[in-house]
């Protein structure tokens, strides 16, 4: 396996590809064979990741993103439900560990902020579409990190490149 950080957005990235590929056409576009290989590489990939998790930060949030995607997007998994409760979990653990008291994302940069902030919004968004109730302290902590994204934005649109990472927009 590659790091794990590169495992989980390749997994997000396979989900995104499945529901263009399987859910919004009416022929499937792949065979059976490659749709149960589809199946058991995702399975893999994702029980590797419960147990090698980056201990933290933004590439943490990443592959839990992924956990948290597969366990919805793919509920018949014999794990989902553990995928589950175990992402949901880990998920405020690490909002509370890598978000600062102002709710500026630990790693200081602003490019890492707007990324992280992205992904925690995609996951609040496909809680919400599914009915997944999520720790009521995240919306307090996403807040936090929503606000610092509203000002840090300049004019033109374009967040500063502070520390690691690109000036651009997230607007």
């Amino acid at each position: 396996f590659l790091p794990c950080d590169v495992m989980g957005r390749r997994v997000q990235n396979w989900i995104f590809a499945h529901y263009y590929f399987i859910s919004q056409t009416k022929t499937p576009l792949i065979t059976g064979d490659f749709y149960l290989k589809f199946h058991e590489s995702l399975y893999t990939q994702v029980s590797y990741l419960c147990a090698n998790l980056t201990p933290a930060r933004n590439h943490r949030t990443i592959e839990l993103y992924a956990i948290f995607m597969t366990a919805v997007v793919f509920p018949e998994f014999q794990a989902s439900e553990e995928w589950l409760e175990f992402s949901k979990r880990e998920l405020l653990s690490n909002l509370q560990n890598d978000l600062l008291d102002d709710g500026v994302q630990c790693e200081l940069s602003t490019d890492y902020h707007m990324l992280v902030l992205r992904n925690y919004l995609g996951i609040m968004t496909l809680a919400k579409l599914n009915h997944i109730d999520m720790p009521s302290e995240m919306d307090g902590l996403i807040k936090k990190a929503l606000e610092f994204a509203l000002y840090i934005h300049k004019p033109d649109g374009d967040i500063p490149s502070f520390s690691d990472g690109d000036s651009r927009s997230f607007l």
